[in-house]
């Protein structure tokens, strides 16, 4: 039998699931745009080394400085899409952002393949997978609670309701947002600092 928390997260899941379909689609969606990006750069003398999208040999200090740049990225555009969800006309910012973040990964993605072929899907596994498993149902979860939390907002402001219990956990639940979003980018930092530094060294250098 289900305990109480899995029953409420179900019901929630089932009550939201078109928010989080329709950030999903945004997502592939950027993400099939970055891949057919990829042929724009067929005819350029681009390399993979040319983008960084090798871990350059290097200290561990400038791999970790690499990284904090990295994380700091991630962070800046999660802040703003969450920041997106607190107004009325913000939320399309969002949306851009996610589909910004999957046509990064669409052409990174996709660029490994162009390059190396069969051995770019290897290669993408594990310079691009360990670390994006984490991130990207955080953007999911970010973008979708955004999304969540304004449409509630245009409820309340169009039916002319006050702000009920109900609204207020909600909007307690967004803010707590925020200190899973750092946790789990801080979990993706420590992955992006192991795992494709070493599988660079391992497989590709």
């Amino acid at each position: 039998m289900k305990g109480p928390a899995a029953r409420q997260l179900h019901r929630y899941l089932q009550s939201h699931l078109s928010f989080y379909l329709f950030s999903l689609l945004l997502l592939a969606g950027g993400t099939v745009t970055g891949a057919i990006l990829v042929n724009d750069f067929s005819s350029h003398n681009v390399t993979i080394d040319s983008l960084n999208l090798i871990w350059p040999e290097g200290t561990l200090t400038a791999q970790i400085e690499t990284i904090k740049s990295y994380m700091l990225a991630d962070l800046v555009i999660l802040f703003f899409m969450w920041l997106s969800g607190l107004t009325l006309i913000g939320i399309p910012a969002a949306w851009f952002l996610l589909y910004i973040k999957g046509c990064l990964f669409g052409f990174a993605a996709g660029f490994l393949v162009y390059q190396s072929g069969w051995e770019g899907v290897w290669h993408a596994a594990g310079l691009l997978l360990p670390q994006n498993l984490l991130l990207i149902p955080v953007y999911l979860i970010v973008c979708s609670q955004a999304t969540i939390l304004t449409f509630q907002l245009w409820r309340s402001v169009l039916t002319r309701q006050s702000f009920g219990p109900a609204f207020r956990k909600t909007g307690l639940t967004y803010c707590s947002i925020l200190l899973f979003v750092l946790i789990i980018a801080a979990a993706g930092a420590a992955v992006e600092l192991v795992v494709p530094v070493q599988w660079a060294k391992w497989f590709i250098t």
